[in-house]
C-alpha cells in the first residue's frame, strides 16, 4: 500500500509517526540496548547513559 488516510499511527524509516509527535521504535532501542550491553565492562558509567534509553522502553 503506497497510501495511507486517517491513521493514528504510521511506521516511516524506522521511525513511528503519531499526532502527539515522531518517536523511533522500540525495537531499534532495544536491538541497541543489546549491542552496547556486550561492551558495558568498557563504558564508564555505562548504567547512568543507558539509563534514559531504558526510560523510552517503559514509556
Amino acid at each position: 500500500v503506497k497510501c495511507y488516510f486517517f491513521k493514528k499511527k504510521v511506521k516511516f524509516l524506522k521511525f513511528i509517526i503519531r499526532p502527539e509527535g515522531v518517536t523511533i521504535d522500540s525495537y531499534r532501542v532495544q536491538s541497541f540496548l543489546r549491542f552496547a550491553n556486550f561492551y558495558r565492562q568498557f563504558i564508564y558509567r555505562y548504567s547512568k547513559i543507558i539509563a534514559t534509553l531504558i526510560v523510552l522502553l517503559k514509556g
